[in-house]
C-alpha cells in the first residue's frame, strides 16, 4: 500500500514538473503556433528537402531550438542524407537519374562549345549549370541550390499532390504582404532581402540562366508558408527567437518573413536580366538593411507611443 502511494507521489510530481517546464518553455517564446513543440508534421514531401521539410522530428533541447546555426547545420546536412532516400524508391529513383543524366549531358555540351538553343533552354529550366565555377564559393551555392532545384523536381515524383501547401500559402500571402503596420513592412523588406542574398548565394552569379534557383525558392517559400513546420520556418522562428532573446515570438510575424522572401525570390528574376553578376547581394543587403532599420525605429515609436 505504502510503495503504490509512493509511486502514485512521484507519478504525480514528474508530470507536474513537465507541465511546469512546458508553461515555463511556452513563455520564454520557445513554443509557439506548434513550431517548435512535440507535434511536429511529418514533411509533406520526401523530395521537399531544403526549404519546407520538417527537420526536427523530436522535442529539442531549447539551446538546439535557439541556435540559427545549428538548425541551419541541420537542414543542410538533411538536405544531402535525404537524398539516400531516394535510392530505396524506384518512383523517385527513375526521375533522379533522368535529371542527372541531363545534367551531365548538359555540361557537357557546354564544355565542347555547343551553345545552340535548345541547349540553353534545357540549361535554364534545369538549372543545369549551376555550381559550375573556378570559385569555391561559388561551387558550394551551386551545389545547394541544385540540391534545392532537384528537391522542387522530386516532389512532383512523391504520390502526393505538390501543389496543396503551395496553393495554401497563395492564399496566405495576400494576407500578409498588404499592411500599413512599419513593423510588419519591415518583416517583408527584411524576408526579401534575404532571398535575393540567398538567390545570388545559390545562382553563384545572377544571370538569366540562373534564375531557375529564384523559381524554385519562390515555390518551396510558399510551399512552406503553407505549412505548419518545416526547416524555412524553424530557421526563421531560431533567428527571431535568439534577436528577441527569449521573449514571445509572433509565428504571424514568421509567416511574414517568408511572404517577404517568396517577394524578393520573384523580384530575383528580372534583377538577373541587369547582367550585375553580384545583384542580388547589392539589393538584398539595401533591402535587409532598410527592414532592419526600419523595424529598429518602428519599434522605438511603440516604446515611445507607450
Amino acid at each position: 500500500m505504502l510503495d503504490s502511494l509512493k509511486k502514485l507521489t512521484k507519478s504525480t510530481t514528474e508530470a507536474a514538473v513537465k507541465k511546469a517546464s512546458l508553461a515555463a518553455r511556452r513563455k520564454a517564446g520557445l513554443v509557439a503556433g506548434g513550431l517548435m513543440d512535440n507535434h511536429i508534421d511529418a514533411p509533406a514531401f520526401s523530395g521537399e528537402i531544403l526549404l519546407s521539410q520538417s527537420l526536427i522530428y523530436k522535442e529539442p533541447a531549447a539551446d538546439s531550438i535557439l541556435n540559427p546555426l545549428k538548425v541551419l547545420t541541420q537542414g543542410i546536412s538533411s538536405l544531402f542524407s535525404n537524398f539516400k532516400t531516394v535510392f530505396k524508391s524506384k518512383r523517385k529513383l527513375i526521375p533522379a537519374l533522368a535529371l542527372a543524366v541531363i545534367w551531365m549531358v548538359l555540361i557537357l555540351l557546354r564544355l565542347l562549345g555547343v551553345n545552340a538553343m535548345p541547349v540553353n533552354i534545357l540549361s535554364f529550366l534545369t538549372f543545369a549549370q549551376g555550381g559550375l565555377s573556378p570559385n569555391l564559393f561559388h561551387i558550394i551555392g551551386g551545389v545547394i541550390g541544385k540540391g534545392v532545384f532537384a528537391g522542387l523536381v522530386l516532389s512532383f515524383f512523391s504520390g502526393q499532390n505538390p501543389l496543396q501547401n503551395f496553393t495554401s500559402g497563395i492564399k496566405q500571402i495576400s494576407n500578409l504582404i498588404f499592411t500599413k503596420s512599419l513593423n510588419e513592412i519591415a518583416a517583408l523588406l527584411i524576408g526579401a532581402g534575404a532571398a535575393l542574398i540567398a538567390y545570388n548565394f545559390m545562382a553563384g552569379q545572377a544571370s538569366l540562366e540562373m534564375s531557375m534557383a529564384a523559381v524554385a525558392g519562390f515555390i518551396l517559400s510558399l510551399r512552406a508558408l503553407g505549412n505548419r513546420t518545416g526547416f524555412l520556418k524553424s530557421f526563421v522562428y531560431s533567428v527571431v527567437a535568439k534577436i528577441k532573446r527569449g521573449k514571445q515570438v509572433d509565428t504571424v510575424y514568421v509567416n511574414r518573413i517568408i511572404a517577404g522572401m517568396s517577394m524578393g525570390f520573384v523580384l530575383s528574376m528580372p534583377l538577373s536580366l541587369t547582367n550585375i553578376l553580384t545583384i542580388g547581394y547589392l539589393a538584398g543587403f539595401l533591402l535587409l538593411i532598410a527592414g532592419i532599420v526600419l523595424s529598429i525605429t518602428s519599434g522605438k515609436g511603440k516604446e515611445v507611443a507607450a
